[in-house]
């Protein structure tokens, strides 16, 4: 039987919106399968300029350098490398957003033929080419970072961290400094084939690790953190990793809580401290200078969180063992991986940061099965 011409058509355009359709969805596939795949090592954080200027500087990076950012952010890394020293860049970001806005960056600049910006999972990065490695993550991904480094980098490449120490590696050079506007910052500088294992220096730095950057919650989130959890003046708010003490402070003030925070950075914990004495509200509020882990949270009706979600991994356990059932638990940004959320929150602020939030409450948070 013979079709008709239009009958023909119609069949060819048919196909056409099939094929286009399985392009669509493979497409899609693919880009669920890089945000899967490269899970975060820390927070976006950029870092600031003048500490940029000063990790360049102290990597003493030139025209004849390679340099890679693993974690790149907006590409500054790279971008200063190539526009101030000359350098080769390659920026390696797991997050398609931040790789987005790198790129247009270096668009922007006339930087393409000098910075190559890379979808890819720092973890599986290939850095051999490289003759200088920036880092601003966590000890604790630094630590996990290190096998790939000490394998795949020539002796004599040097390797640069914004905060954050290596652990058992000798560092060659420390710098503790702070920028035109009281931004406090260590940089750490090592150099491979220099960098002797430190036994005794590893135990003494586990029993107060950092579980996130320092990174503080805008004001609009806490808010909306305490208000999902529906706070009152019955409640006593633990915020683990506190900073500067915002969150237990507006749950006193706000909310007529008692709030505890707790965090392992002595600077924090005099900032936070000096604030609540500021707002007079010592009777509602204290402060401890502590590790996370190992705070007894038993007396918390509300634990609040801002951390990353494999600490809230390492968290976890103790939450389940201590926190009585009916007790609330709210992360900023950062899921806790096997409980289910009685509540997500996606929303942005007024100047566009985009956030989540997740409550759970102790007793309802079932494990939900792979």
């Amino acid at each position: 039987m013979k079709l008709s011409k239009k009958t023909e058509a119609i069949q060819v355009v048919v196909i056409v919106f099939i094929i286009i359709f399985f392009l669509i969805s493979f497409s899609s596939v693919l880009f669920a399968q890089d945000k899967i795949r490269g899970k975060s090592l820390a927070p976006y954080v950029p870092t600031p300029y003048e500490v940029v200027e000063k990790m360049l500087e102290l990597a003493q990076v030139s025209e004849k350098d390679t340099v890679y950012d693993l974690g790149c952010g907006d590409g500054r890394i790279v971008i200063m490398a190539a526009e101030k020293y000359g350098a080769t860049g390659v920026g390696v970001d797991y997050n398609p957003e931040r790789v987005k806005e790198a790129t247009a960056k270096v668009k922007e600049k006339g930087l393409e033929d000098k910075v190559t910006i890379i979808l890819q999972d720092a973890m599986e990065v290939d850095v051999s080419p490289a003759t200088v490695v920036t880092l601003y993550l966590l000890e604790s991904s630094n630590a996990l970072l290190k096998p790939n480094l000490e394998k795949y980098l020539k002796s004599g490449s040097r390797v640069v961290s914004h905060d954050f120490d290596m652990p058992g590696w000798k560092a060659k050079k420390t710098i503790h400094d702070k920028t035109e506007d009281y931004h406090y910052y260590t940089i750490y500088l090592w150099v491979m084939g220099e960098q002797k294992e430190e036994f005794q220096y590893i135990q003494e730095k586990v029993p107060g690790k950092s579980l996130a950057p320092y990174v503080p919650t805008p004001y609009e989130v806490v808010e909306k953190m305490l208000e999902l959890a529906r706070v009152s003046e019955k409640d006593t708010v633990y915020d683990l990793g506190c900073g500067d003490g915002r969150i237990v402070i507006m749950a006193a003030e706000k909310y007529g809580a008692t709030g505890v925070g707790v965090d392992y950075d002595p600077e924090r914990v005099q900032e936070a401290r000096a604030k609540v004495k500021e707002k007079g509200l010592e009777d509602k509020v204290t402060i401890i200078l502590q590790d996370a882990m190992e705070v007894d949270v038993s007396p918390a009706t509300v634990v609040t969180l801002y951390l990353l979600e494999s600490s809230n991994a390492l968290l976890k356990p103790n939450l389940e063992k201590y926190l009585k059932p009916g007790s609330r638990v709210v992360s900023h940004d950062f899921n806790m991986p096997g409980w289910k959320s009685k509540k997500i929150i996606h929303d942005k602020t007024e100047d566009y940061h985009y956030y989540t939030i997740y409550l759970w409450v102790i007793g309802e948070q079932k494990e939900e099965s792979k």
